[in-house]
């Protein structure tokens, strides 16, 4: 557009030239204005290309795989007390960014939360306001039941990260393996090519060990892992507890196997790992406005990221999918409310 208007003003300031010059002129408009076109044509396809890095500062398509880990329960303040026994979190930190002051959204608890990070709503937006939600509540009946469609529409489910890459690229893999039953509810079928979810004495075990099998096999290029185990502990004990630590060590163990099957399966170094918590707590319990509840950590590792680095910018949890979206080369989903 700026290119158009210095062109017209210049034409303004000839407006005694030649019909030769002026048809010299409209050739000259005619071929910049295909070339910028094909231009234009061939950046919305690199775009859309997991691993093609534009070369922004902002890392654009830099990554060709994303693991988004998440940690239920494991909030700031008990993070950077326990990150000197826990080493693969550590080496996270070491070679990536990350902040502790990343705001959750109101009210702390799970349910709300996990769709603000993996489908970048805030609760007013998803309709999701508590871990009683089932898909049934995004048709409400009548408009005085305490139930709120979400934005994309009465039943509809609110579009999570998996369906907005899916919609882009139907050949891009992706993949969920979660401890807590609840989020099946945003992995629709055609949208997530597999989807584990934790069952028995120690769900997080069962679902790595999805995840593992799931990276050597396929090598899939969006991929979230759910671990349960703090949050339940937190509930058990308290927040803080010499248990819930224990939790967050094996929490940590877990991490480093999702991270050697990476390394197995030579794409590390092109993954994007992302690991973000969706509360925190206090005592027993959570879901208060404080900061024991609200903040929680995020922690980004990977191609093109600093290392050893401080993010300083506010940062919410509704940054967290769009983020993953634009560093496999693809855009955030027309309902995403984060940068």
């Amino acid at each position: 557009m700026k290119f158009i208007l210095k062109w017209c003003s210049r034409g303004e300031e000839r407006s005694t030239s030649t019909p030769q010059t002026f048809l010299v002129a409209c050739i000259y408009f005619w071929t910049w204005y295909h070339v910028a076109l094909g231009c234009s044509k061939l950046q919305q396809h690199t775009q859309r290309v997991p691993g093609k890095y534009d070369g922004t500062s902002e890392g654009r398509g830099a990554a060709k795989h994303i693991l988004l880990i998440g940690c239920d329960g494991f909030g700031s303040l008990y993070m950077q007390n326990s990150t000197t026994f826990l080493p693969n979190i550590a080496s996270l930190l070491a070679t990536g960014s990350h902040t502790y002051d990343m705001r959750t959204q109101p009210p702390a608890i799970s349910g709300p939360n996990w769709v603000s990070l993996l489908a970048s709503l805030p609760p007013r937006d998803s309709g999701i306001l508590d871990n009683e939600w089932t898909p049934e509540r995004s048709r409400p009946p009548n408009s005085t039941v305490e139930w709120l469609h979400p934005v994309s529409g009465a039943g509809t489910i609110p579009e999570a990260m998996w369906k907005t890459a899916k919609l882009q690229d139907p050949l891009i893999r992706t993949t969920a393996a979660v401890s807590w039953p609840w989020l099946r509810y945003l992995c629709e079928n055609e949208t997530c090519d597999s989807l584990t979810i934790g069952s028995g004495d120690d769900p997080d075990s069962v679902v790595t060990k999805s995840l593992v099998d799931e990276i050597i096999t396929h090598k899939p290029s969006l991929m979230f892992l759910h671990l349960d185990q703090v949050d339940i502990v937190g509930h058990q004990t308290f927040w803080g507890s010499n248990e819930y630590y224990d939790a967050a060590e094996a929490v940590d163990k877990h991490i480093g196997l999702v991270l050697a099957a990476l390394k197995k399966a030579k794409i590390f170094e092109q993954t994007l790992v992302m690991l973000a918590a969706d509360h925190g707590g206090y005592g027993n319990d959570h879901g208060d406005f404080s900061m024991s509840n609200m903040l929680v950590p995020v922690v980004f590792s990977g191609p093109c990221v600093r290392q050893n680095h401080t993010i300083a910018t506010t940062i919410n949890s509704l940054d967290v999918a769009p983020t993953a979206l634009q560093s496999l080369g693809l855009s955030a989903g027309k309902y995403m409310r984060g940068d």
